[in-house]
């Protein structure tokens, strides 16, 4: 390949230069993976653009272009073998600190997420970081429209023969997100391949056997017995353990007490050399009965709790609950899942409850066993737990009330001395009070004034942000609470956000849900303003409830439905709000309104409306120069007066 020089660049249009690496990726790595890097130096040819049109200093195009990508982590070798000769690189490099001295660099050039982060994860000379940028590119192909056509599949089922990790990857990434089960037996071909190869190649066996065995079906059974069993083998790996056993096939049950067979003495060898001071007995029975002696005698031998689950049945619940009450939290989650694993989900309700009811106990696995679980009927242990139980569990119980939605449960969430801090939104740790409130609701008018002092706090605590505070997810958390609280300074400060900062629908559904007169003005705004239409649709509903309220005042209603723009909306409103003079007029005038959208939602009104004179102006708009439009009239002409369901405007 011929270098490509300075002065051969610097009247390069981006095709040129982009067909130019192009040629290299495809030669290099094959059409898929050619594909999927595009989109970076695409991206990098918008970037170079916005900086050099920013720089007053005579740059070319390309050396901007080179800048960038080195900025972005590429090395100069990389860019070297893509064909660029060291005087555009020593140029890429001129250019990189001219504009690293330039006042105002553009930080949208250098953090655009989608190059800068894969071009920052992914080295080329740094093989760990391959699967990740691979993975991400593979699965973002693998959801664009009609990407897994058949000639696709055939050059990524050919990928899978490639020595080159970054196109395997890709390949295998793509073809299993895809579900192709055409790749199969390639896949298995390519685990027999790597296994004979050293290094990095050498660990995807394993990963091309999982991945041909999750696409198999059970039409695949037949080939997954010639592949993975027979005579000499006894040791299956667990997805192909795991694909045979639900099928009544003499090869595969033969194949399967095999596997058990061996996983039984590599266990039993391993657990008697924890504990040889007592040999372990013959047989089934005896082995379970070992295992629950270990374990009463020391619940913290996690691998003796494990095998319990394993090789386990009802004689071993007791001890297993016992340890799920233990103050080892690791302890704790063994028991739990070995509980699952012998006696179902219904075990496990009683062992929680059990645990729960235990005032000696360690109640945090329990605890939130008990909000996965649903488990309603544990609610009063939950908020004893509150009220006087150890600390550590309170998160777990706070978790677990709002799970349950459990809102008895907020007098004693408030009063716990001290914030309870959990993983929470955004990968923060906040107050879980604060999530319960938000799932549960102020409370009782008593706990009202302090529900708005915990909200108010955390957004204090937000603003400064110091040590962490949370920032904009802790504001829009305890935001999210101070709408729920139905009182004049929550309502206040809420609707100022709603006014000036982020709207949300959060925020918005406990105000139109509560249909207040004095809110009808900041539901209009929203309407107008807001972009998101669920926002929108919620806005119009608290406009519409507003109007049913026992102390609406339906004159100054029709004021302010007057600074409404949107006129969709008032078509869509008039039929349902209570009636009023000049209702059939005001939707005559929507009939003859430009955007026929306007039209088609008067059409509907007026047939809800069903009386004679609202069809005769529906009859009207017959010929009307809409499609839509007219579509909807016919509708409404068919339907019985008054009839047509009250269905969204379109």
């Amino acid at each position: 390949m011929r270098a490509m020089r300075l002065k051969d660049v610097r009247t390069f249009t981006h095709r040129q230069l982009q067909g130019h690496t192009d040629r290299f990726r495809t030669s290099r790595a094959g059409e898929p993976f050619a594909m999927a890097v595009r989109p970076v130096l695409e991206e990098a040819e918008e970037l170079a653009a916005e900086v050099a049109a920013r720089t007053a200093d005579p740059l070319t195009r390309a050396a901007v272009y080179v800048c960038v990508l080195l900025e972005c982590g590429w090395q100069r070798e990389q860019l070297a073998a893509l064909g660029f000769d060291g005087q555009l690189l020593d140029a890429g490099d001129a250019a990189r600190r001219h504009i690293s001295r330039m006042r105002g660099f553009p930080p949208r050039a250098v953090r655009r997420a989608t190059l800068i982060r894969e071009c920052r994860e992914f080295r080329f000379g740094d093989e760990p970081n391959i699967f990740k940028w691979t993975e991400e590119l593979a699965k973002e192909a693998a959801g664009r429209p009609n990407f897994g056509t058949a000639a696709t599949v055939r050059r990524l089922l050919d990928d899978l023969a490639s020595e080159d990790v970054a196109v395997f990857w890709y390949a295998f990434t793509a073809l299993t997100t895809l579900r192709v089960t055409e790749a199969i037996e390639p896949l298995l071909a390519a685990r027999d391949r790597l296994r004979r190869q050293e290094g990095l190649l050498e660990e995807l066996a394993e990963e091309a056997e999982w991945a041909a065995v999750s696409l198999m079906t059970p039409a695949h059974l037949p080939l997954a017995l010639q592949v993975f069993t027979g005579p000499g083998v006894e040791l299956l790996s667990g997805w192909v353990a795991d694909y045979l056993r639900p099928f009544d096939h003499p090869a595969a049950r033969a194949a399967l007490e095999r596997h058990d067979a061996a996983v039984e003495r590599a266990d039993r060898r391993t657990l008697g050399a924890y504990a040889a001071d007592i040999p372990i007995p013959d047989g089934r029975d005896g082995f379970v009965r070992w295992l629950i002696d270990r374990v009463a005698r020391n619940p913290y031998q996690g691998d003796f709790i494990t095998a319990l689950g394993t090789y386990g049945d009802a004689s071993a619940l007791p001890v297993l609950t016992a340890t799920l009450g233990h103050e080892h939290g690791a302890m704790q989650a063994r028991a739990d899942r070995a509980i699952g694993a012998i006696g179902g989900r219904a075990a496990r309700r009683e062992a929680v409850l059990t645990v729960l009811r235990d005032p000696d106990a360690a109640h945090r696995r329990a605890a939130y066993a008990a909000g996965r679980l649903g488990l309603a009927e544990a609610v009063p242990e939950l908020i004893a737990i509150l009220r006087g139980g150890a600390q550590e569990a309170w998160p777990a119980a706070v978790a677990a009330l709002t799970r349950l939605g459990a809102s008895e449960a907020v007098p004693a969430i408030l009063g716990l001395p001290r914030p309870v801090v959990g993983p929470s939104v955004r990968g923060g740790r906040h107050d879980l009070r604060l999530h319960a409130l938000r799932r549960l609701g102020p409370g009782s008018a008593e706990e009202l004034s302090q529900v708005e002092d915990l909200a108010l706090a955390a957004i204090r605590w937000s603003v400064l942000n110091v040590r962490g505070g949370g920032g904009t997810a802790l504001r829009d958390l305890a935001t999210d609470v101070l709408a729920r609280c139905d009182s004049p300074r929550a309502t206040e400060l809420v609707v100022q956000t709603l006014l000036h900062g982020t709207v949300r629908p959060a925020l918005v559904r406990p105000l139109a849900e509560r249909g207040d007169p004095a809110l009808v003005e900041v539901m209009i705004h929203l309407v107008d303003t807001a972009a998101d239409r669920t926002v929108r649709r919620l806005a119009t509903d608290g406009i519409l409830r507003a109007a049913h309220h026992p102390a609406a005042d339906l004159d100054r209603l029709d004021k302010q439905l007057a600074w409404l723009r949107d006129a969709t909306t008032r078509a869509w409103l008039e039929p349902r709000l209570p009636e009023r003079p000049g209702r059939l007029e005001r939707l005559a005038a929507a009939t003859r309104a430009h955007p026929p959208r306007v039209r088609a939602q008067a059409v509907k009104s007026l047939a809800l409306l069903g009386s004679p004179e609202a069809l005769e102006l529906v009859a009207g708009l017959r010929e009307d120069p809409n499609r839509h439009v007219r579509a909807c009239v016919e509708g409404a002409l068919l339907q019985p007066p008054g009839g047509l369901s009250g269905a969204a405007r379109t």
